[in-house]
């Protein structure tokens, strides 16, 4: 099983529902494997699904929710 499935069993198991966008911003986390902000996802996002109108706020609270599950850790930088 790889990353992508392993968030994804994660997710049915705390019984979330995997919607359309959560699963382009997983995907978009997935593929940029770095330190991403919003904006590097949302382009990502854009570059590869440019119908998805995936807007910022959406973006921001998926991965407060994903935070949430404790599937991404969140950095403040200064």
């Amino acid at each position: 099983m790889n990353d992508y499935d392993r968030i994804l069993s994660t997710i049915r198991e705390c019984g979330e529902r995997l919607t359309i966008q959560r699963r382009l911003v997983i995907e978009a986390l997935m593929a940029l494997s770095t330190h991403a902000t919003i904006n590097d996802i949302r382009r990502y996002i854009d570059d590869h699904n440019p119908d998805s109108g995936l807007a910022e706020p959406t973006v921001y609270r998926i991965l407060q929710w994903l935070k949430g599950l404790g599937i991404v850790a969140q950095l403040m930088l200064a």
